[in-house]
């Protein structure tokens, strides 16, 4: 699409804004057990053939914790939350950073598998730094994009981590070339409806989108500013709420150009990670005190360091800078190095070539830092950070976040769905699309929609076939070592 044209679809959109009113859900019924029961409708079509399709919409809030929504003014999605099903312990994985964790969304994938292992990483096979990549081709595991199109789900997604430059055959109909950090994000959010609304003048015998997914900052760059628990990372939050409302109503009305009998949309909101204070800066160069070294490579993100050492390192050498990293790492109560061997189990952590030979890790509250002319400092409230995340959520719950899943055409009766790891998302939505997950995904679903004639799921309050909502227990996070 054009300039021009993506302008006068951008003021069509505008003005439809103006004039939206939030469609709310109707017949709220009683929650039976682990199952969620919808209002009754057709499950596979109507009499003159129409295949119902379901449509998701998955919004991904960056930085969120889990208890935003208690402490900011947030009703549009507190009112989704009271409707829908929800978590206020959505877990991510190791390290609860912006790319593993939405990568491990989209893949359904750990770490060690998909091979995005900080915002900032290397691959030892080239010796080449990557610094917020955004090239799809990079993945080592299918996301759900890609799934999703090779099934034969028409999809759009915009800025989420890594969708970026896709190509070949199961290239998702719209996406993005490359990520623009400059974009807000009603801007990230408007690309997203002006291709929908570009997509219902598609080819005859084409069929409509059924999954779009995009990304906001959201409340993650105050978070780090001013802290978790500042007055102005919750006015944040409330201006990101604000905006869902917005996009939740324009979105519902494109769905509804398009709706046939049996058609369902639901909306997911989820987050990567959570947040907590900061109030330690650690100089990493002075607590090693290493020498500048060609055959030493360290990449930092967030309170995660990685140490890369060469091949060409003689033993003798190798053997002496190790034993130097362990002593001096050992020195400090607040931070851990383990050998890429020795990773704990429950991090599924060690990509064979992305991973470093060691890695550094911080206890929460402390935060990596040249600044410091020792090898710690207090953080400033004039520099920050004030807040940070990136630690083990197994040790840290803070930094665990929050899910909302709503249905437009039946309430899901506010359920609380509990512990819900991250990795479950990629299966979740597939459930719901009614397609297969990637074989790199490894966790079951959290939610999944089924038929009620399957045997275990029992529904007499209509006559009529229906799909339901089934809420199943999450897997509790991963094994501990």
């Amino acid at each position: 699409m054009n300039a021009s044209t993506r302008q006068a679809a951008a003021a069509k959109f505008h003005a439809l804004g103006r004039h939206c009113w939030l469609l709310t859900a109707v017949a709220l019924l009683a929650l039976a057990s682990a199952c969620v029961a919808p209002q009754a409708g057709p499950a596979e079509g109507d009499q003159a053939g129409h295949t119902a399709r379901t449509t998701v919409v998955w919004i991904s809030i960056d930085g969120m914790g889990s208890d935003y929504l208690l402490r900011a003014e947030a009703p549009f999605l507190q009112g989704l939350q009271r409707e829908g099903a929800f978590s206020t312990e959505l877990v991510p994985v190791f390290p609860s950073l912006t790319f593993p964790a939405h990568v491990s969304k989209a893949t359904g994938a750990t770490v060690d598998v998909h091979g995005v292992t900080g915002n900032s990483f290397m691959d030892s096979r080239d010796w080449q730094r990557l610094n917020y990549p955004w090239d799809s081709r990079l993945l080592d595991a299918e996301a759900l994009w890609t799934t999703a199109t090779r099934q034969g789900v028409r999809v759009a997604v915009h800025d989420w981590v890594l969708s970026h430059a896709q190509r070949g055959e199961h290239a998702a109909a719209y996406s993005g070339e490359r990520f623009d950090p400059l974009l807000r994000d009603w801007q990230r959010l408007e690309r997203l409806l002006i291709d929908w609304e570009a997509d219902l003048d598609r080819p005859a015998g084409q069929p409509p989108l059924q999954l779009l997914m995009g990304y906001v900052v959201g409340p993650d760059k105050p978070g780090h500013t001013y802290g978790p628990e500042a007055e102005e990372t919750m006015r944040a939050m409330a201006r990101v709420d604000a905006l869902l409302q917005r996009f939740h109503q324009r979105a519902l009305v494109l769905w509804e150009r398009e709706r046939q009998p049996g058609d369902d949309l639901y909306f997911l909101f989820t987050t990567d990670h959570g947040m907590t204070s900061a109030h330690t800066l650690v100089n990493l160069g002075n607590l090693l005190g290493l020498r500048r070294n060609p055959a030493v490579e360290i990449v930092i993100s967030g309170p995660v360091a990685q140490v890369f050492l060469a091949d060409a390192l003689d033993p003798a050498a190798r053997g002496a800078l190790i034993s130097t990293l362990r002593q001096r790492v050992g020195q400090h109560a607040f931070a851990s190095i383990h050998a890429h061997a020795d990773l704990p189990r429950h991090w599924s952590y060690a990509h064979p070539t992305r991973t470093g030979d060691y890695v550094i890790s911080l206890d929460a509250g402390y935060v990596f830092s040249r600044r410091p002319a020792g090898v710690t400092a207090p953080v400033s409230n004039a520099n920050g950070p004030l807040g940070m995340h990136g630690y083990d959520p197994q040790r840290y719950p803070d930094m665990n976040g929050l899910m909302v899943l709503w249905r437009h055409t039946g309430s899901l009766g506010g359920h609380n769905l509990g512990r819900v790891h991250s990795l479950q998302l990629h299966a979740s939505v597939a459930a719901l699309l009614d397609i297969e997950p990637a074989e790199t995904a490894l966790a079951s679903p959290a939610f999944t929609r089924a038929d009620d004639r399957h045997p275990q799921l029992k529904h007499s309050a209509s006559r009529l076939r229906t799909q339901t909502l089934r809420i199943r227990q999450s897997i509790g996070g991963l094994s501990a070592d």
